[in-house]
């Protein structure tokens, strides 16, 4: 995959289910992370069999075999963003998604990205799902008051 695909996904229990799959987690260091800001935190979701519906729904939503890799939310407050980043720096057949859980209502911070040589952003909303090569350069803009949680999830096309 070369591009870029964004749409709306029925998130309904998706919050729910990874904020219980997480509650007992620590935060994961975020020195090392893309993830920014001190009010944001990223919890890596260890047992991926906990969320084989939400994998299932995806590769319905794509209509493609995946088989997911990798997984792990990030909630971000006032000031949260992540730097400019890519998930490997080789071209695998691997697919990166990020679902929006939850939103601001003003200034939610852009996604940006660079595929081709071209960049772009988008203001993202509630149930938006990205879908992208694992090696797109991307990353968000600081964002304002308010919550932003989002699923990250990393495939491998079979």
């Amino acid at each position: 995959m070369q591009n870029f695909l964004s749409g709306t996904i029925d998130i309904t229990g998706y919050k729910k289910t990874i904020d219980n799959l997480i509650k007992k987690s620590k935060p994961a260091n975020l020195k090392y992370q893309s993830t920014k800001g001190k009010n944001s935190k990223q919890y890596f979701i260890k047992n991926l069999s906990k969320i084989e519906k939400i994998s299932k729904d995806i590769q319905f939503f794509l209509n493609k075999k995946l088989n997911l890799i990798n997984a792990w939310t990030v909630y971000g407050g006032e000031g949260s963003y992540h730097t400019i980043h890519r998930h490997n720096e080789k071209h695998y057949p691997h697919l990166a998604t990020v679902i929006y859980l939850k939103v601001p209502k003003k200034e939610s911070g852009d996604f940006t990205y660079v595929l081709n040589e071209n960049y772009d952003f988008i203001t993202p909303k509630e149930g938006d799902i990205f879908v992208f090569p694992i090696d797109m350069i991307h990353g968000t803009y600081p964002q304002g008051k308010g919550l932003r949680q989002t699923l990250n999830l990393d495939f491998e096309i079979l």
